[in-house]
């Protein structure tokens, strides 16, 4: 996060009624240049001066608010959250705080508070670029992204070359069922950007989507390496290689996943997915079976565990499965087991 460095006519303001419940004008200097040498990654200088502004006006709010992106930069999560907070009571309409302590809170797995921290800021400030950009990858985190798609798009015709922020909207963009908007977004952000990988991973899966599995396929890999995303990318492009008929390798894939996180509905779903590509019904059933167990909502769990059940022949448990199920699948399932 930036330094809060007040505005020139707010200084201006503040060392002129200098008087009675005015800022001296050392305590702006000192806040000044700590936020320079915040800048700088120079905490220690920064902390003694921030510091030293609050000796001379202890209820300063920039200081404070810097002080809490000090301790936010040495990972002082509670210090960072009191300070940010001592800002905005002494300044309630102070934007950026605001948004800075979204950050803390976010950081503190606190996902409600900091929407509504980000959500203060906007309210105050609505050209509050940071904080809109981290409510919008919150909310896409959480799986909001009707609510993420909506800032996403407001904060990109202000700050149109943010490759991350552009990469999130494409993946809102496949996640709301628009694969060739998403395609579209994806491509043309890796036309001046190569290395987004989020943009890597969403061209992929929407390859995947409409059959171009080669093309998916080439997508996926790179961005499984070297990325955050590097997980989500190889779930991926294991369902990708089994459809493929490269059944080793997605085997490959899928046993690191379960060695990693066995108890992920999603990494079981797809080890589910390849051992059918293989005909492997018992291997088949026993993962569609820990899928159903961890995430019992999941339409698609049912799905496989009923192709399982058909593909061993045992087509009573088959269409127990997904007794009771509605949708597409479930109903050209239902079709293939009736005839």
């Amino acid at each position: 996060m930036r330094p809060h460095v007040t505005s020139l006519l707010f200084l201006v303001g503040m060392v002129m009624g200098c008087g009675a419940g005015g800022v001296p004008a050392a305590a702006v200097e000192h806040d000044r240049v700590g936020a320079q040498l915040l800048m700088a990654g120079r905490l220690d200088q920064a902390e003694a001066r921030f510091r030293l502004a609050l000796e001379y006006r202890p209820r300063f709010a920039e200081p404070h608010a810097n002080l809490g992106l000090v301790a936010l930069a040495r990972g002082h999560l509670p210090e960072a959250e009191r300070e940010l907070r001592l800002a905005v009571e002494l300044n309630e309409d102070f934007a950026t705080a605001w948004g800075d302590l979204g950050v803390v809170l976010e950081r503190e797995d606190r996902p409600d508070d900091a929407r509504a921290a980000y959500e203060k800021a906007l309210s105050i400030d609505p050209a509050a670029l940071e904080a809109r950009r981290s409510l919008a990858l919150l909310l896409a985190h959480r799986g909001l992204f009707v609510e993420s798609r909506a800032h996403l798009l407001r904060y990109l015709e202000l700050s149109p070359d943010d490759a991350e922020a552009e990469g999130a909207l494409a993946w809102c963009e496949l996640r709301l069922n628009r694969p060739e908007a998403a395609d579209e977004r994806a491509t043309a952000l890796l036309a001046r950007a190569p290395d987004a990988k989020t943009a890597r991973l969403v061209r992929g899966m929407a390859r995947a989507a409409r059959g171009d599995l080669d093309a998916a396929a080439e997508d996926l890999y790179v961005a499984a390496e070297g990325s955050e995303l590097g997980r989500e990318a190889r779930l991926r492009l294991a369902t990708v290689q089994a459809l493929r008929g490269r059944v080793p390798e997605a085997r490959t894939l899928v046993t690191a996943l379960l060695r990693d996180d066995e108890n992920d509905a999603a990494v079981q779903l797809v080890a589910a997915t390849v051992a059918l590509a293989s005909e492997d019904a018992e291997d088949a059933r026993r993962h569609a079976e820990r899928a159903v167990a961890l995430r019992p909502e999941l339409v698609a769990a049912h799905v496989l565990l009923a192709r399982a059940c058909a593909l061993s022949g045992d087509l009573d448990a088959a269409r127990a499965a997904v007794d009771g199920l509605d949708g597409d699948d479930v109903r050209a399932l239902r079709a293939s087991l009736d005839r």
